[in-house]
């Protein structure tokens, strides 16, 4: 049976009101929070990171998911008697790592069928394949069971290493946003790409 949820190494929950403190922790990431948005950098609150989970419920998502590693297995807590103890009544949960989204168009713009790829993971996570195996995972879901037809992704012309994984990926460069945001005392590109269809079943799915 197909597992719709999972990826070799990882699996995949939509984002709940409890995951407000894990995106809290990724929000806190410096570096991680200049590469994903171009927003204006302030300290992070309760009510910000609310906002932000609340932003990734919203409807024109047509996909958020907080990517995790398989759980941990626990101590079952047996004492010196023998006696299982409390320990054994937790189930261990998923290690939360990082998110990825698809984010669509309002329903008058549906039609064309295209969306744009988020993804942001924790810098201890960084540059051990997570972030290239979830983003298969989301061109997998959106070619085969959201019957898009173009997927876009982006990156800011100083986050190098995100551009050169794109390209590995197989996105296609589409243009430039010259001096588009103000980083570290000068403007800066921002990267445009995206992948087609037909791309995606060329390199992925020619079964």
């Amino acid at each position: 049976m197909v597992d719709l949820w999972s990826s070799d190494r990882l699996i995949y929950h939509g984002v709940d009101d409890e995951d407000e403190a894990f995106l809290a922790d990724l929000s806190a990431d410096p570096e991680a929070f200049l590469n994903s948005a171009p927003l204006l950098p302030v300290p992070r609150s309760n009510k910000t990171t609310k906002e932000f989970r609340e932003f990734l419920q919203d409807p024109m998502f047509l996909l958020s998911a907080i990517i995790c590693l398989p759980a941990e297995a626990e101590d079952q807590g047996t004492d010196q008697n023998g006696t299982t103890g409390e320990k054994a009544k937790e189930k261990p949960k998923p290690i939360p790592i990082g998110m990825i989204f698809l984010r669509g168009e309002p329903s008058r713009l549906s039609h064309h069928r295209h969306c744009e790829i988020g993804i942001n993971l924790l810098r201890s996570y960084q540059g051990q394949g997570f972030g290239t195996e979830a983003i298969k995972w989301s061109l997998q879901w959106a070619f085969k069971r959201a019957n898009l037809h173009r997927v876009g992704i982006g990156a800011f012309a100083w986050n190098k290493g995100a551009i050169k994984l794109y390209e590995k990926l197989g996105f296609v460069h589409e243009g430039v946003k010259r001096d588009f945001v103000w980083h570290d005392g000068k403007y800066q590109d921002a990267v445009e790409m995206a992948m087609l269809e037909d791309e995606w079943r060329e390199l992925y799915d020619r079964a």
